[in-house]
């Protein structure tokens, strides 16, 4: 495992010129292990989709069908990933 590495950042804050900046570790090789958002985003709609259609397509409830989506795919491909490389 390789060292962690501190990264500063400083968020865009509309209406206000003060700049907070954000501090986060990261691990150097983390980032190339997670596949692209924008390959990842169809697959996330659409399981939002399904939820909010085995719900009845109720409103009000679409933010948490796109957080549990998410979490269900990034779930999947992380046990995917893990099971090819056994």
């Amino acid at each position: 495992m390789g060292s962690l590495q501190m990264v500063e950042r400083t968020p865009r804050r509309r209406g206000n010129s003060g700049h907070v900046p954000l501090r986060t570790i990261q691990e150097p090789h983390a980032a190339s292990q997670r596949p692209p958002m924008d390959e990842l985003l169809p697959v996330i709609s659409q399981a939002a989709y399904f939820r909010a259609q085995r719900r009845g397509f109720a409103p009000g409830h679409e933010v948490d069908d796109w957080i549990a989506a998410e979490q269900e795919v990034i779930a999947w491909h992380h046990s995917a990933g893990a099971a090819a490389r056994v």
